[in-house]
């Protein structure tokens, strides 16, 4: 009860609104019956219109630019829903235009197509160069005698809006209305859903709309069944009688009810309709136009009227500033799903199951936009209570930070004694009566220490002998006495008891029998030294896998170190020490092949002059086996020079490329055939060249001969061969450029927009002319209507010309048939089928090769099908032929299906 008062309370409040709005408005913008000033004029076709056209006026008020702040808004409702024939019509125009003699509006705005209809010829008549706006909720018009007699208009009289603006100094504002959508959000409220019905009045606009409404359940919900309950039909009791019984599984689509008899205003209708759906209609009532949050409608999909004025008032701003209207493309309205969200939860629908991106009318406000504003307050005071504590810290932190820097000048010393990371310990010795070191006492130790071996409290005045091992105890005895009495410093490597490696430095004190022992650890450095061995071992591995080989060129010695990766063969005059062998340089000279020897020296001997920075070569050695020869890549570079610049050594690379000089070669062989191929290509250009001629002679010798002809039956005959020879000479000329296209991969494709009826029987009449025989029968099987898609017309009209080029051609006596279905996973499958010879099974997997030709005797160079092929698999789809041999054949494509909406 709480919640229907307040549902009543807010209503009450909005219409209230509506009225001091429409009284404001009255008063402003149309105080005299004669308007005597420049305007803007908005002309409303019904009541229905009003609210609207307030919030365009309250928009362009907020919208209009300073020079235009002063302009009246006017705004005239027509009442076309009283207007039952021309006569009233005419009354109607002679009413509008008396109020506005002898002054031409800035700018006028139609809201609605009937009205356009009915007015249009007297607005250009009165004012032809006034720029309109048309306000438009469907993408067509109607004749003046459809609108007047409240009738749905067929589809072949339906009258384009870019028919109608075309010349006109005019513009749209386009606010559809979304059938199949607000039917689906139904759907998502309502699952099992399995009749709907719908509300509207006898208006031509609502009969528009049951007729949508019925194309639109028959196409996509054919399962659902439809009832309409029109005003005017159905009596008041009726309807409400109708929405008492209705079942769990019904849903209500509401469009309009307003009575030419009662002459309801909008205030009124709205009140009626809150009567209607609130107290008798059990189930949810959807919408298709915006319900402005009024109870009893749950809501839909839709352009909201605060976006429809905003449009209008911004197209309006644009040409007041000077943009010709004809010059703006139509404008359409966003739309979305909208909600009366209080409405949802009285009749128990779930607002969850709305899709994103829902406007709700009336959903509860969260905690946090509640109370902003206290919230905002609140931050502000915790934002100033830290940044006084902030200054408060940095004021203290300064404070420490001057203390800080007087204690660190008072502990740099003991500071660098504790950081140290090398282990340090001061010992006391302990000498014996013969004057020998017996044990060391530990005095003091630095953390490091601590962090390696013991605490000070485990190690401060305990003996070595204690915490050490015998040998370790021992070392360091022997070397502490060494170094006190010598007073030097001694060093020496310990493994000590932490496992650790460590070089030790014993270093005498300047006090006697005091010394001062530093400890490195050195077990990291152990590591990376065997790190270092193992990697030259894979290193020397590597070198082995990819056969290089360094090496070393002395130049004093004239010998060359080569490092062993493989196994080798000791020699006699190979000398082989620590993983390498010297290879005299005589030797090597004596294994390069006689093609390369005098080069190779030129080079080294350039390099070792100056002349070059380095030898990047490649020739023929002997291999170690001393059998063939091996191709090898050979890098050098000076390593040493002495006092003069004279190199000492050299060092460098061997790869071994003989197997790259093989692959070399065989892409030498394979450029070779790519030459071949380039004049068997030729050869098939002076083969064409040939073809071409059959025709071209065909038309020059009949072209000569026309003039000749006796009668007009030879004329005839002469003209028809020249056509026939035109038409080869065109298809080959074609396939001949289609098919370079496709070898430089320059074919080109663009998409549009195709209606595949009007293209299938495009191609049957043309096809029907060329029929060499009456014996023989084409048509198009024309299963599927209104099939709109996006695709290359050119290229589709390509294929299937070709086949039923070959249809025809191949085809003596019976029928060819041809059309298109849709299949699975979103595709089109073409087909053309005849009754000719077939085609055999082992020619069907090659009949799509280039140059096949099954029958010889036939003109063409057998491109055709193979060119069909390459458009079909470019455009995303497979090609095939099914036939047996005297039973026809059948051509088979497929392509993707991406249907368009048809204008």
């Amino acid at each position: 009860m709480k919640q229907t008062n307040k549902n009543l309370l807010r209503k009450w409040e909005s219409l209230c609104g509506i009225l001091f709005i429409q009284l404001f408005l009255s008063v402003s913008f149309a105080t005299s019956p004669v308007v005597k000033e420049e305007c803007v004029l908005i002309i409303n076709a019904n009541q229905e219109f009003a609210p609207l056209s307030n919030q365009v006026i309250g928009e362009l008020i907020y919208s209009l630019p300073s020079e235009y702040k002063g302009t009246t808004i006017v705004s005239e409702n027509l009442n076309l829903l009283q207007v039952q024939n021309e006569e009233q019509m005419d009354t109607v125009r002679m009413n509008l235009f008396t109020r506005y003699v002898n002054k031409k509006p800035k700018l006028i705005i139609v809201m609605g197509g009937n009205t356009w209809v009915l007015v249009h010829e007297e607005l250009e008549k009165h004012w032809k160069d006034v720029p309109i706006i048309l306000f438009a909720e469907k993408d067509y018009l109607a004749s003046p005698e459809t609108y007047l007699q409240k009738l749905p208009v067929d589809r072949n009289e339906q009258i384009s809006l870019k028919s109608v603006i075309r010349g006109r100094n005019m513009t749209v504002v386009y606010a559809p209305l979304y059938v199949k959508e607000t039917i689906e959000l139904m759907y998502k409220q309502i699952p099992d859903m399995d009749e709907l019905i719908f509300i509207s009045d006898r208006r031509w606009f609502s009969a528009q709309n049951r007729q949508e409404v019925a194309e639109t359940v028959v196409k996509y919900y054919p399962n659902l069944k439809l009832r309409f309950l029109t005003e005017g039909q159905k009596a008041m009791d009726e309807v409400v009688d109708s929405l008492k019984r209705v079942n769990g599984n019904t849903g209500i689509l509401y469009a309009a009810w307003e009575s030419s008899d009662t002459l309801l205003s909008r205030p009124t209708l709205l009140i009626h309709t809150y009567r209607v759906v609130s107290q008798y209609a059990v189930r949810p009532v959807f919408t298709l136009t915006d319900m402005v949050g009024q109870i009893g409608l749950v809501g839909g999909y839709f352009s909201q009227e605060k976006d429809i004025s905003k449009a209008i008032a911004n197209v309006s701003v644009e040409i007041l500033n000077g943009k010709k209207a004809s010059d703006i493309p139509i404008t359409k309205v966003v739309a979305g799903p909208v909600f009366n969200y209080e409405e949802m939860l009285r009749v128990g629908l779930c607002p969850k199951l709305c899709p994103p991106g829902t406007f709700f009318y009336y959903r509860p406000v969260g905690f946090v936009e509640q109370n902003r504003y206290m919230l905002g307050v609140t931050a502000l005071c915790v934002v100033f209570g830290i940044i006084i504590l902030l200054v408060r810290i940095r004021f203290l932190n300064n404070i420490r930070k001057m203390q800080a820097k007087q204690i660190l000048l008072m502990s740099n010393y003991n500071n660098l004694f504790d950081d140290m990371p090398v282990v340090y310990l001061k010992c006391t010795l302990i000498r014996g009566e013969n004057g020998g070191v017996e044990d060391y006492i530990i005095s003091d130790v630095n953390p490091s220490f601590e962090k390696h071996f013991w605490t000070k409290e485990e190690t401060l005045g305990k003996r070595g002998s204690v915490l050490n091992s015998p040998e370790v105890y021992t070392r360091f005895k022997e070397y502490m006495d060494v170094a006190d009495r010598e007073h030097k410093s001694v060093s020496f490597p310990v493994h000590a008891v932490n496992g650790h490696n460590y070089d030790v430095l014993i270093m005498a004190s300047n006090i006697p029998g005091i010394v001062n022992i530093f400890c490195m650890d050195t077990t990291e450095l152990i590591h990376t030294r065997q790190s270092l061995q193992t990697i030259n071992h894979k290193l020397s591995m590597v070198l082995s896998m990819v056969d290089i080989t360094p090496w070393k060129w002395h130049t004093k010695e004239e010998v060359v170190w080569f490092d062993a990766n493989k196994p080798i063969d000791e020699k006699e005059w190979l000398e082989v020490k620590e993983g390498a062998f010297a290879v005299p340089v005589s030797k090597i000279l004596q294994g390069i092949h006689k093609d390369h020897i005098k080069h190779i020296k030129r080079v080294f001997q350039d390099l070792m002059n100056g002349k070059i920075k380095k030898v990047n070569e490649q020739f023929r050695i002997l291999s170690i086996r001393g059998t063939e020869f091996d191709w090898v890549e050979v890098w050098a570079v000076v390593d040493e020079t002495d006092e003069t610049g004279k190199p000492l050594t050299l060092i460098g690379s061997a790869l071994t490329i003989t197997d790259r000089k093989k692959m070399e070669e065989e892409l030498i062989a394979s450029k070779e055939k790519a030459e071949e191929a380039n004049r068997l290509k030729s050869a098939f250009i002076a083969n064409i060249s040939h073809e071409i001629r059959t025709p071209l002679n065909a038309i020059v010798g009949f072209s000569g001969v026309l003039d000749s002809a006796k009668t007009d039956e030879e004329r005839k005959e002469y003209l028809r061969i020249i056509e026939h020879n035109n038409q080869l000479l065109l298809q080959l000329i074609n396939d001949v450029i289609d098919l370079s296209k496709i070898e430089a991969g320059t074919l080109d494709f663009a998409t549009s927009n195709i209606f595949l009826d009007d293209l299938m029987k495009e191609l049957e009449r043309t096809f029907r002319f060329k029929l060499t025989s009456n014996e023989v029968s084409l048509y198009f099987d024309d299963t599927h209507a209104q099939c709109y898609i996006r695709s290359d017309r050119n290229r589709l009209m390509q294929v299937m010309n070709n086949l039923l080029s070959n249809a025809v051609k191949f085809t003596p006596k019976g029928s060819i048939h041809f059309g298109f279905s849709c299949i699975e996973n979103n595709m089109l499958r073409f087909y053309v089928a005849d009754t000719g010879p077939g085609i055999p099974k082992e020619y069907q997997t090659t009949i799509f090769g280039r140059f096949v030709k099954l029958n010889s005797f036939t003109q063409g160079i057998g491109l055709g099908l193979a060119i069909c092929e390459t458009i079909v698999k470019y455009m995303g789809g497979d090609i095939g032929v099914e036939s047996e041999s005297g039973k026809g054949a059948t051509f088979w494509f497929t392509i993707p299906y991406q249907p368009i909406k048809g204008e």
